[in-house]
């Protein structure tokens, strides 16, 4: 199977701005309306003069960014909603940020897919975690006032998860690893022996890994302790296309989790069974999110990659095989919140031959 692997992503250009020069007035047009709507009262001698010019004064606020156009619609809110006319423009306003918002979240989540697995891609995740609980709040909200309140957390939060996400971004790729929650437990393979074979092999890790010719990816990882624990997936009809995902428990698609409890003398074998679902995993799969290339390269001088490396997520439902351990409590197993990274070296062209495309 021949593969082509990106050396640079349109993801890394499409990072949001999230500061801008200092300038009067809100930096995004959604409280706008409301400024036409001051100047429109002020002209036609409103009795409430005093609280709009004030408003006015407010509306002209010197906004940086996010939070400072928040922290403008907050105040223009406080003078303005119960002024006749004003509590429309202000809901609207903040349903404005809210969608801009939302949409900025997105795309900072859809950038940081191609971060190597890492503590900096754990933290921007917990970073957009938070935007995402200000932003359900905020659509949770009861009134506006209460809505803006946590426009202005997800503002300060967007900033935070988008340096965040930058820093992943600039994380160099570890050792191939695997890690996954099964049932309660946490299951992290991040070192130990690796083999393969063909033209994608590793050397170092704790993953057992090789993408074949023919469209096969398998891996394996094992957790070690006094309960040895493996995590095995096998999928076929691989191609090179991202994001991907892969049924398991279809055609030749399998997935294993097996534990060897030493102290009790116990194995147990589970199977994906794609039948089986329950209130974590709905759908037993495999999701090839990203396949690339790292910094490493022929020579200082070089734009040739010696290396690259996959990122994949999985979850599977899976039940007990085993013929030797028939234990009733531990028929099924559920595998969540999977995800490896799996590192490949790239083969140098012969200088014999036509570079042929890495694989």
């Amino acid at each position: 199977m021949m593969m082509r692997f990106l050396f640079g992503s349109a993801l890394f250009a499409a990072c949001s701005t999230l500061v801008w020069d200092a300038a009067a007035d809100p930096i995004l047009p959604y409280s706008q309306p409301v400024f036409v709507q001051l100047t429109n009262d002020l002209n036609g001698g409103s009795p409430a003069a005093k609280t709009l010019e004030k408003a006015l004064q407010a509306y002209h606020k010197t906004s940086k960014n996010l939070r400072g156009d928040t922290t403008i619609l907050r105040n223009l809110n406080n003078l303005l909603d119960e002024v006749s006319g004003y509590a429309p423009l202000l809901t609207d306003a903040a349903s404005g940020y809210q969608a801009d918002f939302q949409l900025r979240r997105d795309e900072i989540t859809a950038q940081l897919i191609p971060a190597p697995i890492s503590a900096n891609k754990t933290a921007a995740r917990t970073a957009l975690t938070r935007v995402n609980n200000s932003l359900s709040n905020a659509v949770l909200a009861a009134t506006t006032a209460k809505r803006i309140q946590h426009l202005q957390s997800a503002a300060q939060r967007l900033a935070t998860a988008s340096n965040n996400v930058q820093r992943a971004l600039r994380t160099k790729p570890g050792l191939s690893q695997m890690a996954a929650r099964i049932g309660k437990l946490s299951f992290n393979a991040a070192k130990g022996e690796v083999v393969g074979g063909g033209n994608f092999y590793n050397n170092v890790g704790g993953t057992i890994g090789e993408f074949s010719e023919n469209g096969v990816l398998s891996v394996s990882a094992v957790d070690s302790g006094s309960v040895t624990r493996g995590l095995h997936l096998h999928l076929t009809g691989v191609s090179s296309s991202f994001p991907a995902t892969y049924a398991l428990g279809v055609g030749d698609n399998r997935a294993f989790y097996d534990a060897t409890d030493l102290p009790r003398k116990q194995e147990y074998h589970f199977q994906v069974d794609p039948g089986l679902t329950d209130e974590v995993v709905t759908n037993s799969s495999v999701t090839i999110e990203y396949i690339g290339t790292n910094s490493l390269f022929l020579s200082d001088t070089s734009s040739i990659p010696v290396s690259g490396y996959i990122l994949g997520r999985f979850a599977f439902v899976g039940t007990n095989i085993s013929l030797l351990n028939t234990d009733t409590n531990r028929s099924h197993v559920t595998v969540s919140e999977g995800e490896f990274q799996l590192n490949f070296d790239i083969a140098p062209a012969s200088t014999n031959t036509p570079n042929p495309s890495p694989r």
